[in-house]
């Protein structure tokens, strides 16, 4: 579809969040994006797909590995406590977990996962991105590294927004968002800009589901 591609051409340029409701393809431009910066692996970094459940996890994975020739391991719940897994994530080309197993991995074993390493970091459900969330101390740690040596930012979300009663506090939220993300909100409105027509949209109800913050941490 003409708006995906232009979706992933805008990621190669820059940041970017993907907003757009649930089936309109979102997964594809990330890998799409994965695929593109894939030479990086041989260099030895890691891409790093972040999710809010298991199940999605575990999907995402498998969506990744039947489209992008790599290592993909799935890394949730309490996975990396052994140490043979641990040594699946050092030699993964790709790193899909849900923020607690990956937060969690970050601060136990640094070792095995290292933002350092990171080239992508796509954050699925990244509206989620708020300060009492994992998704917020992950990137945290994306800061903490020179601007230099910081990797990719691709955000996807179907609710951008949160309990907004106002385009002024929506707006205001979406504003937030790009902050925290360092990354510019695509959405409807901007890619009909960019494709010169409405993206067609599939009738659904869509619902905004807020994850829990945190998950029980990895077994030392």
């Amino acid at each position: 579809r003409l708006y995906q591609q232009k979706l992933f051409e805008a990621a190669v340029e820059q940041d970017v969040i993907v907003s757009l409701p649930t089936g309109q393809g979102k997964t594809l431009v990330a890998l799409l994006l994965l695929k593109h910066l894939s030479g990086a692996w041989e260099k030895g970094r890691q891409t790093l797909f972040v999710v809010p459940s298991r199940p999605l996890a575990i999907q995402q994975a498998r969506e990744v590995a039947r489209n992008v020739a790599g290592r993909v391991v799935s890394v949730h719940d309490d996975f990396a406590a052994r140490a043979d897994n641990r040594v699946k994530v050092r030699e993964a080309n790709v790193v899909v977990g849900t923020h607690g197993a990956v937060k969690a991995l970050l601060d136990t074993y640094p070792d095995v996962l290292s933002m350092g390493r990171v080239n992508l970091l796509v954050m699925d459900e990244c509206h989620n991105a708020r300060a009492d969330h994992d998704y917020a101390a992950i990137l945290g740690r994306f800061r903490e590294l020179p601007q230099d040596h910081r990797p990719r930012i691709l955000g996807l979300t179907a609710s951008p927004l949160h309990k907004w009663k106002s385009m002024v506090q929506g707006a205001a939220q979406l504003r937030a968002l790009e902050e925290s993300m360092g990354a510019v909100v695509l959405d409807l409105p901007a890619l009909s800009r960019l494709v010169g027509d409405p993206v067609p949209v599939r009738p659904q109800r869509v619902e905004e589901i807020d994850m829990p913050c945190s998950e029980p941490p990895l077994a030392s």
